[in-house]
């Protein structure tokens, strides 16, 4: 795959069957999150992820997610004082481009 082909998934809002809202991802970003055990999660259903639940508190130069969220299996969470910082590629890709 180029990079500039992209992953795509379709994300239905369960109560609106005519609302779809398409989440694309580079296919290189999604190569890079190797770590993910959530199976990519993110990339479907919105209340299925923890991590599209998970609340942003602070973007750091677009390069550091700051999140308050309860998944401590997540292998790209990293405890920081009283908050974590997310440092998943898909993540960050998700948070700059949709902002959320």
């Amino acid at each position: 795959m180029s990079i500039y082909e992209k992953e795509i998934a379709t994300v239905c809002n369960e109560n609106d069957e005519d609302s779809d809202l398409t989440i694309e991802i580079d296919s290189e970003i999604l190569k890079k999150t190797i770590h993910c055990t959530a199976n990519f999660k993110c990339l479907g259903k919105e209340d299925s992820c923890p991590c599209l639940t998970a609340t942003v508190t602070r973007c750091v130069d677009s390069k550091i997610l700051f999140v308050k969220c309860s998944n401590a299996m997540c292998m790209y969470h990293m405890s920081f004082g009283n908050t974590t910082i997310c440092n998943c590629p898909t993540r960050m890709a998700i948070y700059k481009k949709y902002k959320r």
